[in-house]
């Protein structure tokens, strides 16, 4: 049997979180399904089903490479929240900017304010709240393109 390293048993605590908060998005989201009489929201409802169907099998693949041993040797640590946004920005495709940071806000948004974890590191020094919020700061603005971009060739 091989060891678990650490730094892989903090990775696997986080995706097992992860996986839990999907679940029960999804649980939230068929809930909201049996009851929708709206087309238009029962349509955004069923991508956003598929949408944390797929991150949910993306995070499953991820601790099945851990604990097989299989690593991105050579390349930078994975970071599951990342590696989340990223999806989430690909499932985004084609549409603009903004749309996708409205996305985002909707997908990893509670309250208008999305978690520290899924932005990236340097973005937190502008105090921002939210992807929508990133895009309008003057500064954070520059790093909203890039970071999208990187996401779709990735």
């Amino acid at each position: 049997m091989r060891k678990i390293r650490q730094d892989d048993k903090a990775r696997l605590d986080t995706y097992a979180a992860l996986k839990s908060w999907y679940a029960r998005q999804l649980d939230a989201i068929d809930k909201s399904l049996k009851t929708c009489d709206d087309a238009d929201l029962r349509e955004r409802l069923t991508e956003d089903h598929a949408l944390y169907t797929e991150l949910i099998s993306k995070l499953a693949d991820g601790e099945e490479a851990i604990s097989v041993g299989r690593r991105n040797r050579g390349r930078r640590k994975a970071n599951p929240f990342a590696h989340a946004r990223d999806i989430a920005i690909r499932n985004c495709r084609g549409s603009s900017h903004l749309q996708t940071c409205r996305a985002l806000d909707n997908i990893f948004g509670q309250d208008g304010v999305v978690r520290w974890d899924y932005f990236p590191a340097n973005w937190l020094d502008y105090g921002v709240k939210s992807f929508t919020e990133a895009y309008f700061h003057p500064q954070c603005k520059k790093l909203v393109g890039p970071m999208i971009s990187k996401a779709l060739v990735a």
